[in-house]
């Protein structure tokens, strides 16, 4: 019987074998390594499931170096918390769109490879009149739901495509703040109305925009020039199975950061961290 432990880094996949024996009513460690065949079926399994993966997102994207971002995003989870930086993120910002590009059938097709997914279409209205964070309702003793209230591991969609002209209230100006903070640190501010209590978050953020995003972003790819972006062509059933095979192991495994990223990371004190994506020859 064999245990696999799969660690993902980046595009770079370490794993760990353990034989299991049998020993009375339970197992035993056998310190026997494993047979290099069997170590190689499993790396040529994860291989081909994220090769899946990439095809479907290239075929979204229509674009290598877009797919990859996208792919590394979607299974982007928070790794560390260091002081003001939080590692792991990956909050991705698809710029160069126009206004009257077809997001909603492009988030469509993004929501077929991940398990949760909350689209956040800003609007003047929107911002002014929603809550973003939950509140506290002490007359009926319960904490009210906001809209960034969500599990871990949602896949957060921001569409700055659908802005429209006029004034932000208070209230609009802080659900940005609050939006902003999320992407910045994967973490969320309760409203107790006397006092705020920050919860941590892990939600990968995409948004999609004109020019640059008004709540930035840890990497941005412009993809104006590219008429194929959103369209998906090619993709079949048994792709988009292939891809959530890996999508959802990949996004939930745990992920090892080497010595050498934290240094560079406290040497940068409040900056922004940014890991290193693996491109495929060719890409610049």
């Amino acid at each position: 019987t064999y245990t696999y432990t799969c660690t993902y880094t980046h595009t770079h996949i370490h794993i760990q074998i353990q034989v299991l024996s049998r020993h009375g009513d339970g197992y035993i460690k056998n310190h026997n390594s494993p047979s290099p065949s069997s170590h190689t079926r499993v790396q040529s399994h994860l291989a081909v499931a994220r090769e899946n993966a990439l095809s479907c997102m290239k075929a979204i994207t229509g674009d290598s170096l877009a797919a990859e971002y996208l792919l590394m995003c979607l299974i982007s989870r928070v790794t560390e918390r260091l002081a003001s930086l939080t590692l792991g993120k990956l909050a991705l910002n698809f710029s160069g769109l126009h206004r009257n590009f077809n997001h909603a059938g492009f988030i469509s097709l993004l929501s077929h490879f991940v398990p949760n997914m909350k689209v956040i279409n800003l609007s003047v209205k929107y911002l002014n009149e929603s809550a973003f964070v939950p509140k506290k309702d002490y007359d009926i003793q319960r904490l009210l739901h906001g809209e960034l209230q969500l599990p871990a591991g949602t896949v957060i969609v921001v569409n700055e495509l659908t802005m429209d002209e006029g004034v932000l209230q208070e209230s609009g100006i802080r659900n940005l703040g609050h939006l902003k903070k999320l992407m910045q640190s994967q973490s969320l501010d309760y409203d107790f109305q006397y006092y705020s209590a920050p919860f941590e978050t892990d939600c990968p953020v995409i948004i999609l925009s004109e020019g640059q995003s008004m709540i930035g972003s840890d990497a941005r790819v412009a993809v104006g020039g590219n008429s194929n972006f959103g369209c998906a062509e090619g993709v079949s059933e048994e792709m988009v199975q292939g891809a959530r095979h890996y999508l959802c192991p990949a996004g939930g495994s745990r992920h090892g950061t080497r010595g050498g990223v934290y240094r560079a990371a406290e040497a940068v004190g409040g900056g922004c961290y940014r890991a290193p994506v693996a491109l495929p020859d060719g890409a610049c």
